[in-house]
C-alpha cells in the first residue's frame, strides 16, 4: 500500500471515530454538566422520559392520556364489570345481566328489574338521546372475603335544548370471588 493511501485511511478513521466521540461525548458532558446545575429539573425530565418508556413498553399506564375508552381487560380489571360497561355502552341489556351475580339478579328481579326491562330502559335513554360514550378504570382493590372493589369513570353525554352536554360519572363496582358484580354505587 502507498504511502498516502494510508495517511487517508487513517484520516478517514480519525474523522469516523472524532464523529462519533462528537456524536456521544459531547451530549454526556452537557448533560452531565447540565444535570449539575439543575438537579430538580433534571429529575423532573427524568421522571418524564421514564414514563413515557413505561408506556411505550407497555410495563404500565405511568402517563396515560385523559381521553376515556375501552381496551383490553388486563387481569386487574374484573371482566364482568368490563362487560357490563360494554354492554351498557353498546344498549345491550343481555351483556350487563350476565355480568350480574345471582344475588343481585335475584333482588333485581323483585324489585321489578329484568332484562327486558333493562333492554327497554337503555333504548328509552338512547331515544333520549343519552350516550355512554367510553369508561376509564381507575383502580381496584381486593377485600378480605375473596371480593375485591373497583373504580371506574363513565362518560355519559345527555342532548340538550342547548347542545349536548357530556360528563364523568364515578361508577363503584363490588366483585365477588367468582368474579361476577354483586353491587353497583
Amino acid at each position: 500500500m502507498e504511502p498516502t493511501q494510508v495517511a487517508r485511511r487513517r484520516s478517514l478513521a480519525r474523522r469516523l471515530i472524532k464523529g462519533l466521540l462528537f456524536l456521544i461525548v459531547k451530549p454526556t458532558v452537557v448533560l452531565v454538566l447540565f444535570t449539575r446545575r439543575h438537579r430538580f429539573v433534571s429529575l423532573c425530565l427524568a421522571i418524564i422520559l421514564a414514563g413515557l418508556l413505561l408506556g411505550a413498553t407497555g410495563g404500565g399506564s405511568v402517563l396515560a392520556l385523559p381521553g376515556l375508552g375501552s381496551h383490553a381487560v388486563p387481569a386487574d380489571r374484573p371482566i364482568a364489570v368490563e362487560a357490563y360497561l360494554t354492554g351498557q355502552q353498546t344498549s345491550q341489556a343481555r351483556l350487563m345481566w350476565e355480568a350480574l351475580g345471582d344475588d343481585l339478579k335475584q333482588a333485581m328481579l323483585q324489585r321489578g328489574e329484568s332484562p327486558e326491562a333493562l333492554q327497554q330502559r337503555l333504548d328509552r335513554e338512547r331515544r333520549a338521546g343519552l350516550r355512554y360514550d367510553g369508561y376509564r378504570y381507575i383502580g381496584g382493590a381486593p377485600l378480605d372475603d375473596g371480593r375485591s372493589v373497583h373504580l371506574y369513570v363513565v362518560s355519559v353525554t345527555a342532548a340538550a335544548s342547548q347542545g349536548e352536554r357530556s360528563t364523568r360519572v364515578p361508577y363503584t363496582f363490588v366483585v365477588d370471588a367468582a368474579g361476577k358484580i354483586i353491587a353497583i354505587d
